[in-house]
């Protein structure tokens, strides 16, 4: 499954009047996944590698505030 949110707010003055506009979409995607067991076995370490660096190189590019 994957999704994206959406956001906008606009703030416009005009002399002394000011309006507000806001909006939010969200979207969506899901699907139906099959996974072969003796492939996954067989690739089982390198996806797991590969799994590790991403989510070491996302922590470290998003520290928490």
């Amino acid at each position: 499954m994957a999704f994206a949110l959406t956001a906008e707010s606009n703030l416009t003055q005009l002399l002394i009047f000011k309006t507000r506009s806001s909006g939010a979409a969200l979207r969506h995607l899901s699907g139906k996944v099959t996974i072969n067991p003796e492939v996954l076995a067989s690739v089982r370490e390198d996806v797991a590698r590969r799994l590790e660096r991403y989510a070491k190189a996302y922590v470290e590019a998003h520290p928490v505030l």
